[in-house]
């Protein structure tokens, strides 16, 4: 790992878990961080850029790809010398554009050859530490991570909203059911989360994932 990723890794665990360590080989876990009340459901994608240009760059993020608004991230002229078959990861808001359209407004970028991370120029105070370092995941392709509150719940799935469409999490693969009463996680509605997940050819389809991780990032009320 090198420097810019050993920094922004340290941001992120700063920043979204207060210092608090998560045990690697646990798969649903909960510890008590600082996050923001905003109800906003960010999502991290890794891939590779197959097309620049002067507001959006493709990516190709392993299952498909993505078009990736970048107008409002104020890159200059060395990312842009830099972003042709380069790897980025991309954070937005998971909204009904996206999984509609497969189009994201990306509110960080972070260059992996440059080792920079280009934010948003309206981000709000709060936000921007968190897309620093959520812009530095050292995610694979077809991986994503997002982080959001838990809407609607079933036996062996929850959604993340997104306007009028949403976006389903499956649980069945998790070693530790946390949508039932006998685990020791058990997540319910506006429960703040972080999952990482797999993303497969039909996402842009299904609007579908199966989670690999589920940490309760804050508890509703």
């Amino acid at each position: 790992m090198n420097a810019n990723k050993l920094m922004l890794a340290t941001l992120i665990s700063t920043s979204l878990m207060a210092g608090t360590a998560i045990a690697q080989e646990t798969q649903t876990n909960s510890v008590p961080v600082a996050t923001s009340q905003a109800s906003t459901t960010w999502i991290s994608l890794t891939g590779t850029v197959t097309e620049v240009d002067s507001k959006f760059i493709t990516m190709d993020y392993g299952e498909g790809e993505l078009i990736v608004d970048t107008d409002t991230l104020q890159l200059d002229k060395t990312a842009f010398e830099n972003l042709e078959d380069a790897t980025v990861t991309v954070t937005g808001m998971l909204n009904q554009q996206l999984l509609t359209e497969g189009r994201m407004r990306a509110s960080s970028l972070y260059l992996e050859n440059v080792g920079t991370a280009f934010v948003a120029a309206n981000t709000m105070a709060h936000e921007s530490d968190m897309l620093i370092s959520a812009a530095g995941l050292d995610l694979d392709k077809s991986e994503v991570t997002l982080i959001g509150n838990v809407t609607t719940l079933s036996d062996d799935a929850f959604q993340f909203g997104a306007g009028d469409a949403a976006l389903t999490v499956e649980v069945d693969d998790l070693r530790d059911n946390p949508l039932d009463k006998d685990g020791y996680l058990v997540l319910k509605h506006g429960d703040r989360v972080k999952v990482t997940a797999s993303i497969e050819d039909d996402f842009f389809e299904d609007y579908e994932i199966d989670a690999d991780t589920i940490v309760r990032l804050q508890t509703a009320e």
